[in-house]
């Protein structure tokens, strides 16, 4: 096959047997917006700075069925599950790219926890769960726009309203808007307490 196929040329492999290939999500939303490399650097700054917060990293949380780095619920029988939930919208993200999923969303069975993905699986369900939970375009691109370059309320906006989500008490939403803001804003690091210059403990 010459090196750059041009209509004309005879084609040594029938199209329907060329390899499929697939673009991570975050590579899809980078172009969609323009990101450049500091932009895609942001993105991936962002997703770093959230797993901390929400499980410095780890995978377990015991006291909830939520595992995985981004700590998404999986509890079923009634309960609220949103991996599957999160696993939905991110197909919808590949629908709304018109780009083919990966193999692996396919294989991901009904009874499984975000746990059981690949960390960088677990990342592309963070970034298509966030792209496909805002309604507005114009709101999901200055969001996206604004955490891919550091901004700290674009970052705190859509960790709280499309990742944590609505639960919890007031004062249990209190303290993870302070954790989010120290650990986006830079102030904590991981591994232990911080507190403000109070005394007062963030996490």
């Amino acid at each position: 096959m010459p090196e750059e196929w041009k209509p004309g040329y005879r084609r040594t492999i029938d199209i329907e047997d060329l390899p499929l290939r697939y673009v991570g999500i975050q590579n899809l939303i980078g172009e969609r917006y323009g990101f450049g490399e500091d932009e895609m650097s942001g993105l991936e700054n962002f997703a770093a700075k959230t797993a901390l917060i929400e499980s410095e990293g780890g995978t377990v949380n015991p006291r909830s069925s939520a595992s995985g780095i981004y700590q998404f619920l999986s509890r079923v029988g009634g309960g609220q599950n949103s991996f599957q939930t999160g696993m939905n919208r991110l197909r919808t993200s590949y629908d709304l790219f018109e780009s083919r999923s990966p193999d692996w969303v396919s294989e991901v069975e009904e009874d499984s926890e975000a746990g059981d993905l690949a960390p960088e699986h677990q990342k592309e369900l963070f970034f298509g769960n966030l792209f496909s939970r805002i309604k507005s375009p114009k709101l999901t691109e200055k969001l996206f726009r604004g955490a891919a370059a550091g901004d700290l309320d674009s970052q705190v906006r859509l960790y709280m309203d499309y990742h944590h989500g609505p639960g919890g008490t007031k004062e249990q939403r209190r303290k993870a808007r302070e954790r989010a803001i120290s650990i986006y804003g830079g102030r904590y690091y991981g591994g232990g307490l911080i507190r403000n210059p109070h005394g007062s403990r963030y996490i």
